[in-house]
């Protein structure tokens, strides 16, 4: 059972062995401000918008807090990783069913995408070739206002190439 105390600011309980608790409260009748756009651990960047404002009231955290986060930056990201991960770690009991396994790769496409949603570069199966030292695989040939990371082969057999259109649809939960 989790152990709850009440905060210290505001009228909630919090969990009693939180690294960190930031409290607060948003007034539904202020007006909502401007903010981003923001890098998304998606691999893509949101556009600036309106949002609500988060008034901070207190700060408490324990002594040597961890605080857990996910950084975004150039392509391949932390989740590209995560993968690569799951690949070392799940080959052996993936081996143990299919004997002639012998290896495993599971490649990746970048695709740079310009604000007027045109594609604008493609590196294709970087994990291959990747290189951190080279930047060729990472760095968009222009400026990009999105990023996607996809199956190596994924960019070919959608027939994206460089100045094709694209579409963004929300395909839900």
């Amino acid at each position: 059972r989790l152990e709850l105390v009440k905060a210290i600011t505001v009228d909630v309980e919090v969990p009693a062995n939180s690294d960190i608790v930031i409290e607060g409260y948003i007034d539904p009748s202020e007006p909502l401000r401007r903010e981003g756009p923001f890098g998304d651990h998606t691999g893509f960047y949101s556009l600036a918008d309106d949002y609500p404002v988060f008034h901070v009231t207190c700060v408490t955290h324990r002594r040597n807090p961890v605080y857990l986060t996910t950084i975004v930056g150039k392509p391949p990201q932390e989740d590209y990783y995560m993968g690569k991960a799951i690949e070392r770690i799940f080959l052996p009991a993936i081996q143990t069913q299919l004997p002639e396994i012998v290896d495993m790769n599971f490649p990746l496409d970048i695709v740079w995408i310009d604000s007027n949603k045109k594609v604008i570069g493609i590196s294709a199966d970087v994990s291959n070739e990747f290189d951190p030292a080279n930047p060729k695989f990472y760095t968009p040939p222009a400026p990009a206002q999105y990023v996607l990371e996809v199956n190596a082969g994924f960019a070919s057999r959608k027939n994206l190439a460089v100045g094709a259109s694209v579409e963004f649809t929300d395909i839900g939960p």
